[in-house]
């Protein structure tokens, strides 16, 4: 030892308040530098690191704390030691003692000792449980040979009990870390379930609502009495029948809009029959079937010798639906001229007869109908807007057939009913699935027009699927032909395609058929 015996009770005194430490700050930031210094004073060094090893990937050193013999900080510490020699000390696991760096050839050339002028440097490891912390690295700058065995022996013993504090510290700063991320977790869990009791409270409360609401709708809908004339109970045509109950009584324009063939018609007949006004006429004028004068004649009446055949005076329509209904067919066929005599109409409730000088008050319900989008021919100036906002009052659009598909077998045996004029029709199970497979882009009056023609052809009352229309079988796809139809019963090919419903899985059905015939 140098200078003889060292005061080897200032020693276990250091030693002792290292130990100590370990009930009083647990704080590493600040148990670090402390412990640095009780280091620095131990072996008299000038300066002193303590350089920690974290955990990657990738592993790196860091520098925790830098002091000086007057308690210090030192900045940019990381410029200022040889990290070679922490790097050795801290992998290697053994402690180093340089008595001269600018002397011993295994650092002088390192470029912190050359930079630094470093003299004597001591470095031991920080090791607990068999695992590395980091070193404890002190050194001088002005003397050679500033620390020998015994301050390496006694930097040694300082390490463990500094690295069973440092460790501890460590971990109860991780435990106090955890602890609060796991205060803040629980938090968060119980605002979140807090918010989701609130959330689930209040969806089930619309769930509930709507459940109601889907229930009295349910109820509505199945207590929906049926109109005469309007068949069928799917969703789209409860909601018609809904919609033309509720619209009727009142005396407000309606247009009612849909395809042709839809069924136009019927609505405006039962707009009449449900309404105050239907011990009154229904009228009815296709506006496209008439050129304008005569249009104009019909709807409004002349007088006698208003143009050449005029030979008595003629009440229009208009006057002759007083007191009931009138449908104007096709409205959106009306040529410009007569749509503005119609505006004047619809405004005023009068009619002026053509060639008569006065007016003539009228009291009709007015209902138009057409199949063209007058939204568009509006846009475009080939409809009054003014007019259209007029008729516009009330809209109640007639949906297709394709749309309400489910009501196909109870309009097929209405209209079979109608047409057979109390004969007993048959349809074969295999013609009536090919009608109920077809699309009818013709709606309702095409499916009338059919079961009539049908009705027409079937001598015998039974309606077969050579009968059908050629037509109705190539928009089907491969329709089975007469000379197949008339095969005999036991022809396996002619199994009725019972359960077809879709029409690409009777386009397969009948592909095959002919395959396999062919």
């Amino acid at each position: 030892m140098k200078g003889g015996r060292r005061d080897e009770l200032a020693i276990l005194r250091r030693l002792r308040e290292v130990t100590c430490l370990l009930s009083g700050d647990a704080d590493p930031k600040r148990l670090v530098p402390t412990v640095l210094d009780h280091a620095i004073g131990l072996v008299g060094a000038e300066r002193g690191f303590v350089v920690v090893l974290v955990a990657g990937p990738p592993a790196r050193f860091e520098v925790a704390a830098a002091r000086s013999l007057d308690r210090e900080d030192i900045r940019q510490p990381e410029l200022k030691l040889s990290r070679s020699i922490v790097e050795r000390v801290a992998r290697g696991e053994k402690a180093e003692l340089v008595l001269d760096a600018q002397a011993d050839e295994s650092v002088r050339n390192v470029t912190s000792v050359k930079e630094q002028e470093l003299r004597s440097i001591l470095c031991v490891p920080l090791r607990v449980h068999g695992r590395s912390l980091g070193v404890v690295y002190v050194d001088h700058r002005f003397h050679t040979g500033k620390f020998d065995e015994g301050d390496l022996a006694t930097l040694e013993a300082f390490a463990v009990p500094a690295a069973i504090v440092l460790d501890a510290a460590t971990r109860m700063e991780e435990l106090k870390r955890r602890g609060d991320e796991l205060a803040t977790r629980v938090a968060t869990i119980e605002r979140l379930r807090a918010d989701l009791a609130a959330s689930y409270k209040k969806r089930s409360s619309e769930a509930n609502r709507l459940l109601d609401e889907v229930a009295r709708s349910a109820r509505a809908a199945s207590s929906v009495e049926p109109i005469p004339g309007l068949i069928g109970r799917s969703g789209v045509m409860k909601r018609l029948v809904q919609l033309v109950r509720r619209v009727a009584p009142s005396d407000v324009p309606v247009l009612v809009a849909g395809e042709s063939g839809s069924g136009k018609e019927l609505v405006a007949r039962a707009l009449h029959d449900l309404s105050k006004r239907r011990g009154g006429p229904f009228l009815a004028e296709n506006c496209a079937a008439l050129a304008d004068p005569l249009l104009e004649s019909e709807l409004f009446g002349h007088e006698q010798g208003a143009f050449t055949g005029a030979v008595k005076q003629h009440q229009g329509l208009f006057e002759a639906a007083r007191g009931g209904t009138l449908l104007l067919d096709e409205v959106g066929e009306m040529s410009p001229s007569l749509q503005a005599k119609l505006l004047r109409v619809v405004q005023e409730h009068e009619v002026r007869r053509v060639g008569g000088g006065h007016s003539i008050p009228v009291d009709v319900r007015i209902v138009t109908a057409t199949h063209r989008d007058l939204e568009a021919m509006v846009a475009s100036g080939a409809f009054r807007a003014d007019l259209f906002y007029r008729l516009n009052v009330m809209r109640i659009d007639v949906p297709p057939l394709r749309e309400r598909v489910e009501d196909l077998p109870a309009l097929l045996d209405h209209c079979l009913e109608k047409a057979s004029d109390g004969r007993t029709i048959r349809v074969e199970p295999q013609a009536r699935e090919l009608l109920l497979a077809y699309s009818w882009p013709g709606n309702v009056r095409e499916l009338e027009n059919e079961v009539r023609r049908l009705v027409v052809l079937a001598e015998d009352g039974v309606v077969r699927p050579a009968l059908l229309s050629p037509h109705l079988l190539g928009r089907l796809g491969s329709g089975p032909s007469r000379a197949a139809a008339a095969a005999p019963e036991e022809d396996k090919d002619d199994v009725p395609l019972r359960g077809v419903w879709r029409l690409d899985e009777l386009e397969k059905e009948m592909v095959l058929r002919a395959l396999r015939r062919a």
